[in-house]
């Protein structure tokens, strides 16, 4: 009897705990940045101070147009916990103009403050992020916090679920099919053959209404294992979050290149991994993020983003994950095939409602149609709070 009250007692204590209480909530990151607008681009200038739990992983992620004449570091606070003085523990620039370029640094048995300084400056400007993200995706598997859409295309039926999904195309291109001929299935979908570069896109898109998430609700994402029979510059394609559902017409693909530069189409707030064969500077995957039609990692007050490059290719005929994790304060954390790639600070605004998106377009008139399979599809949101 004594062993039935005390079990009794522990159930009603939990019954009005609150759910966070008891649930494995994924805790939030942090990304810190350049703290001059546009970049460093003076000696002295640092970063914005990161402080880590004991044995924690730092990425540093730089890039940006300069000289190979700068020089900046990463620096570790020494002495007592905010003490002001640091000292240099690990160099970061290569001596390479224009380099994109990342690092890893592990912390010791303390927690310990980091931050990024420039020793020299040539000329231009160097961007730096700095994030204690998970080098690996999070796992959202606790399903009293977060509601999982999982799908595999891999039916009895060509249909798309239109419940969920709005397959479109945008003029002589297939709208997604359901490919059930393929052993692992896949949602297919295929372009024209046009040489202009927003005539001959399809996409899809899961309904904004349905199962999409606000921002400041805590942690989304995306993910997506896809490939094409096509690349470099015959097309434009990628994946990750938009804040509109897709309607057909040139605004369904997130940016538009111009030479070296990324312009956002017809969204707000943009969190995406993509290729444009329209820009040469993006014919390997890069993260772009807008946010409130801001676009980030600025190198200039002219708001011209430059476009990180990750170094991963996309490979004919050869699948690639694809996956964006956006937590609530809107930082943005890109992964290709299980590997933390990039890290935005605040590249989405945490107002906004986001849903998963994926592309593919015509860049170049190659002749030929440009075909994309999505083998599986996972969007996770965290559960609201209210009735949102």
């Amino acid at each position: 009897m004594r062993k039935f009250l005390k079990a009794l007692g522990v159930a009603a204590f939990l019954s009005v705990l609150p759910l966070a209480a008891y649930a494995a909530a994924v805790p939030q990151a942090t990304v810190v940045e350049n703290t001059v607008a546009g970049g460093m681009d003076a000696a002295g200038e640092v970063s914005g101070t990161i402080t880590l739990a004991p044995f924690e992983t730092l990425s540093i992620f730089w890039g940006g147009t300069y000289s190979a004449a700068n020089r900046f570091e990463l620096q570790e606070e020494v002495g007592s916990p905010g003490s002001g003085a640091f000292s240099r523990v690990l160099r970061l620039d290569t001596a390479t103009a224009n380099s994109d370029d990342s690092a890893v640094w592990v912390n010791g048995p303390n927690r310990t403050a980091y931050r990024a300084f420039m020793t020299v400056a040539g000329t231009g400007d160097v961007l730096i992020k700095i994030t204690n993200a998970s080098l690996t995706p999070n796992v959202f598997d606790d399903f009293r916090l977060y509601l999982r859409f999982f799908t595999d295309f891999d039916t009895q039926t060509t249909a798309i679920d239109a419940a969920h999904f709005l397959a479109l195309n945008e003029a002589a291109g297939s709208i997604a099919v359901v490919t059930v001929t393929i052993e692992e299935g896949g949602a297919t979908m295929v372009t024209d053959t046009g040489a202009d570069g927003q005539d001959a896109a399809t996409l899809c898109t899961i309904v904004t209404t349905d199962k999409a998430g606000l921002v400041s609700d805590g942690w989304m994402s995306f993910e997506a294992r896809i490939r094409q029979n096509e690349v470099g510059v015959n097309i434009e394609m990628g994946a990750g979050y938009v804040d509109a559902v897709c309607d057909g017409d040139s605004g369904d693909i997130p940016a538009t290149a111009s030479g070296e530069e990324l312009t956002v189409v017809g969204y707000t707030d943009v969190a995406v991994l993509l290729t444009d064969g329209d820009a040469t500077q993006l014919l390997n995957l890069s993260p772009f993020s807008v946010n409130a039609g801001v676009e980030q990692h600025d190198i200039d007050t002219v708001n011209t983003a430059h476009m990180y490059d990750t170094g991963v290719p996309i490979v004919d005929d050869t699948y690639i994950i694809l996956r964006v994790e956006i937590d609530a304060s809107g930082d943005v954390f890109y992964y290709i095939d299980g590997a933390l790639v990039f890290a935005e600070f605040t590249g989405v605004n945490t107002t906004a409602t986001l849903a998963p998106q994926v592309w593919i377009n015509s860049a170049l008139a190659g002749g030929t149609t440009n075909t994309q399979v999505i083998d599986w599809w996972l969007s996770t949101i965290t559960r609201p709070l209210d009735a949102t």
